[in-house]
């Protein structure tokens, strides 16, 4: 059993185009194939069982800057063999219920525009530390002007292009904690939004902070993609997380419960 979700994506097993979002049984011996779609950067596919790859530091996923987890560190090849792991209790109750002959969605999934808006463009923040460290032509630039993702991006970090970032006098940061979605601008003015790779120190200042909500979009983004920034208070920021926290606990319990019906 797999599921295939992501933005703007269409996947197909056997020439059979299949629907995103759902769960879909698919017998030993198909071959499938994904095509991108005109938004979002990548998919994601879920196996049941989970995969069984390498573990390192608690997790299985890759981390290529230093050549750890996944397969041997490193990205996957042509001839790569990938397992999944052990079935559990839910697993083996899906497994029961399915014809093993033939490739079997199920009828349910789940309307993804409800759980994220992949289109969003304005991009909810809070504001960093550093913030009073810029002038005021500086932050009217950050805060209200339109970027674009650049062609200097990777997973560790979007720099943006469209427009310098300035500070009120030249200063130097003892380099102090970031984590994903932390925004730093560099000596040159352009703002960076680390990512899923980044370091767990910088020096640069901390203009802002994406809220946990829209991380999910931010990865999303492609090259050339535009956004804008829009300040939101801590409060908010904690109230959009937790209701989205609600939504998928929600979910689950739905779908457990079909399962076991």
């Amino acid at each position: 059993v797999i599921a295939v979700t992501g933005p703007g994506i269409g996947f197909s097993a056997d020439g059979l185009a299949l629907p995103c979002w759902k769960a879909v049984y698919v017998p030993s011996g198909i071959r499938l194939s994904f095509k991108p779609g005109l938004q979002g950067a990548c998919a994601y596919i879920a196996v049941t069982g989970g995969w069984a790859a390498e573990t390192s530091l608690g997790s299985n996923s890759t981390y290529l800057p230093q050549q750890i987890g996944g397969m041997q560190g490193r990205v996957l090849q042509k001839g790569d063999r990938l397992k999944n792991g052990s079935l559990g209790n839910a697993a083996k109750l899906i497994y029961s219920k399915l014809k093993h002959s033939s490739i079997n969605s199920f009828r349910w999934g789940i309307f993804h525009a409800t759980l994220m808006d992949y289109s969003r463009r304005i991009i909810r923040v809070l504001e960093g530390h550093e913030k009073d460290w810029f002038d005021e032509a500086g932050q009217e630039i950050f805060y209200t002007g339109e970027f674009s993702i650049g062609n200097r991006s990777d997973r560790m970090g979007y720099m943006l292009e469209g427009g310098t970032v300035t500070l009120k006098e030249p200063r130097q940061l003892i380099s102090t904690a970031v984590n994903m979605g932390t925004v730093q601008i560099t000596g040159e003015g352009n703002p960076i939004i680390l990512m899923a790779d980044c370091q767990t120190t910088g020096g640069y200042p901390r203009i802002a902070q994406i809220a946990a909500i829209d991380l999910p979009v931010i990865a999303q983004l492609r090259q050339g993609d535009q956004l804008r920034f829009q300040v939101i208070g801590i409060r908010e920021a904690e109230s959009l997380f937790l209701q989205h926290k609600k939504t998928l606990g929600s979910m689950q319990k739905w779908m457990l419960a079909k399962f076991s019906a």
